[in-house]
C-alpha cells in the first residue's frame, strides 16, 4: 500500500536504514576524536594489542576501551582477532601521528568542543541567517572590551 506521496513502506524502510547509518556517523566521529585525543592510532601502530593493554599505555579504562575499539572495528578503522588483539587497517594508519598526510590533527580539530558547538548552533544560523561565532564568541567580546581598554582591543583584533 503506498501513501498518497507514492512511497511505498519499503522504500520509507530502506530510506530510514540509510537516515539512522547517516545519523549514526556522529558515534564513529566522537570514537574517532577520542581514540585520536588517547592516541589510540599510535599505539597500536607499534603492533596488535589487546584492549586491557592498549589501557594499560593509555591510562584509561580497559572495558571502555574495549568498547570504544569495537565501535572502531565495526567502522573499519581497526580489526580485532580470535585472540582479541587489535590491529590498525590501512585506514586507520591514516589517524597516526607519525604517518605523512595524517588526518589526525584534522580530526582533533572538527572533533574539538569548540567546533561542534558551532554546529550545535545551526537551527540559530538558519532562522536568523547569522553565523554560529557571533552567537558563540559575543559573550568573550563583551567580558574582553570591559577589561581591555578601547584602543588595545581594535589592535587586537585586527
Amino acid at each position: 500500500m503506498a501513501d498518497p506521496d507514492g512511497i511505498t513502506p519499503e522504500a520509507l524502510s530502506q530510506y530510514a536504514e540509510i537516515l539512522k547509518l547517516s545519523y549514526t556517523n556522529l558515534i564513529v566521529c566522537r570514537a574517532l576524536y577520542t581514540a585520536v585525543e588517547l592516541r589510540i592510532p599510535d599505539l597500536l601502530g607499534t603492533g596488535p594489542a589487546t584492549a586491557q593493554d592498549l589501557a594499560r599505555r593509555a591510562q584509561v579504562n580497559p572495558d571502555a576501551l574495549g568498547r570504544l575499539l569495537g565501535v572502531l572495528s565495526r567502522a573499519g578503522v581497526c580489526t580485532t582477532s580470535d585472540d582479541h588483539l587489535f590491529s590498525l587497517t590501512p585506514m586507520g594508519m591514516g589517524l597516526r601521528s607519525d604517518i605523512a598526510g595524517s588526518l589526525r590533527d584534522w580530526v582533533l580539530f572538527s572533533g574539538s568542543a569548540f567546533y561542534l558547538r558551532a554546529w550545535l548552533e545551526l537551527p540559530y544560523c538558519i532562522r536568523t541567517g547569522k553565523p554560529a561565532w557571533e552567537r558563540l564568541m559575543a559573550p568573550h567580546f563583551s567580558t574582553i572590551s570591559e577589561t581591555v581598554p578601547r584602543t588595545k582591543l581594535s589592535l587586537t583584533l585586527q
